[in-house]
């Protein structure tokens, strides 16, 4: 916590970002300090590299809007034959989460897209401008954060924003979900519930060695991954005994193997 009191995180989807060919959904800049880009405020990240400094909406993705970034705001833009890449998640600015990067976004620099997104043709402007997370009083009302689905609709060339709903999150785990008014985006009324349990995914059964049929399966195997099973009618051998015994299994598993 903050001496500004709980964090309230705020999260954004674009529910329709898959149809419009040959445009992207971009939130920009998506990464601030000080009220302005964190590019802007300091060009480079933790380990020197220049920073990306917007986000691209993709489907069932939320973007999280971080904080100070109160001008942030979602353009469209033509990108007939650019370059969209999956990028690690945790390169640049440790609170950086985005999914994908633009090529030719990169390239023209941070300064650059100061420029590009203020004038370029290829460029069009909703007039969207999400709210960035924030911290707020402890009221006890419980509020976490938010996840909005919004749809891109175009008009005569032109496009808007309109809300489908709103998801608000309970610290105590359990969500809200309302769907968008005409004129209003819907409140949270503190009644949430729980979401469902995720599925568990059973763990995938242990490999017999007897199963092993070339020398890189038998070289994929540690010598902690290889299976022990206890003879019927025997102890279990306490103590280093073990591991010796795996190692000389695995070494002969080895020597077997290049047979």
């Amino acid at each position: 916590m903050s001496p500004g009191g709980l964090r309230l995180l705020r999260s954004y989807e674009i529910v329709n970002a898959e149809e419009l060919p040959g445009r992207l959904v971009v939130l920009y800049p998506a990464v601030c300090s000080g009220g302005k880009s964190y590019a802007q405020a300091t060009n480079v990240d933790l380990a020197g590299r220049e920073l990306r400094d917007y986000e691209v909406f993709l489907p069932g993705v939320f973007v999280d809007v971080s904080r100070d970034c109160h001008e942030s705001e979602i353009y469209v833009v033509d990108v007939t034959e650019w370059t969209v890449t999956p990028i690690d998640p945790m390169h640049g600015h440790p609170y950086d989460e985005r999914r994908v990067t633009c090529v030719e976004l990169d390239a023209i620099g941070y300064k650059g897209r100061v420029g590009f997104f203020a004038g370029d043709p290829r460029v069009h402007r909703t007039g969207y401008r999400p709210d960035a997370s924030t911290w707020i009083p402890d009221d006890g009302s419980g509020l976490a954060g938010s996840r909005d689905r919004l749809r891109i609709v175009e008009e005569g060339g032109r496009y808007t924003i309109k809300g489908v709903s709103v998801t608000h999150l309970y610290r105590d785990g359990r969500e809200e979900t309302r769907p968008y008014t005409r004129k209003d985006r819907p409140p949270a009324t503190g009644h949430g519930v729980m979401p469902p349990p995720k599925p568990v995914v059973p763990p995938a059964p242990p490999r017999s060695v007897d199963a092993l049929e070339s020398i890189a399966d038998v070289e994929a195997l540690e010598p902690e991954s290889l299976p022990l099973e206890r003879p019927a009618g025997l102890p279990w051998i306490i103590g280093g005994s073990i591991v010796v015994g795996v190692l000389a299994l695995w070494g002969a598993l080895r020597a077997r193997a290049r047979a």
